[in-house]
């Protein structure tokens, strides 16, 4: 599955044309139809009413889309999540970091090595410094 069937699927039911939709989700038209085709094929009952113009989506399709859009919205919140923790400060209470720093003294002589604390900069976050 391919988060991209569901931006294709979105696309075809606001445009109600594989070929608007298709410049849309910035591919050729047979690329999109052969998109939506999969998605087809793996719900496995037709997502599309293609007899007549616009094109609609049936009730599986409408169904599809929503889960869909839920999907992606879940997805998104996430991403953005996990990329706002990775800005926050990093525990170094590993072991490995102070062994690490100290090994930097037996590679070049003359070097101290470095004093460690640990302060928590907030509940429950705690780095060494």
């Amino acid at each position: 599955m391919d988060v991209s069937w569901f931006r294709d699927l979105a696309h075809l039911a606001r445009t109600g044309n594989f070929s608007h939709a298709a410049e849309l989700s910035q591919v050729s038209q047979s690329a999109l139809s052969r998109r939506v085709q999969t998605l087809e094929r793996w719900v496995g009952v037709p997502l599309v009413d293609r007899s007549r113009q616009p094109v609609r989506l049936t009730e599986a399709g409408l169904q599809m889309l929503e889960a869909g859009q839920q999907a992606l919205l879940r997805l998104e919140t996430e991403r953005s999540q996990i990329r706002e923790a990775q800005s926050l400060p990093i525990s170094m209470s590993s072991p490995s970091v102070p062994s690490i720093l100290s090994a930097g003294a037996s590679i070049r002589p003359g070097c101290r090595p470095l004093k460690m604390r640990t302060v928590r900069s907030s509940p429950g976050f705690a780095r060494t410094i």
